[in-house]
């Protein structure tokens, strides 16, 4: 994906050295995180979360899932049909 992005943007992928084509990656990890939808900068700080190994699979603290259950209930309260 490196290559092809690099190559795209009318560079030489075979002329890179080490921290170009980190760097390079490291954009196109970013550049991903806000095609999904995220902003910048926890783009950012999703990527530098990830680099120093955190799960991105891991549950957030039950308090947080607490208010967004708490949330959730709320707007569906006016949807008919919705189970509560």
């Amino acid at each position: 994906m490196i290559y092809g992005r690099v190559t795209l943007a009318g560079g030489d992928p075979e002329a890179m050295n080490l921290k170009q084509f980190l760097d390079a990656a490291y954009v196109i990890l970013v550049d991903e995180y806000q095609r999904i939808g995220i902003d910048l900068l926890s783009a950012i700080e999703k990527v530098a979360q990830w680099t120093a190994g955190a799960s991105e699979d891991s549950p957030p603290p039950s308090h947080q899932n607490e208010q967004a259950m708490t949330l959730l209930k709320g707007r569906l309260s006016g949807v008919s049909g919705a189970p509560i």
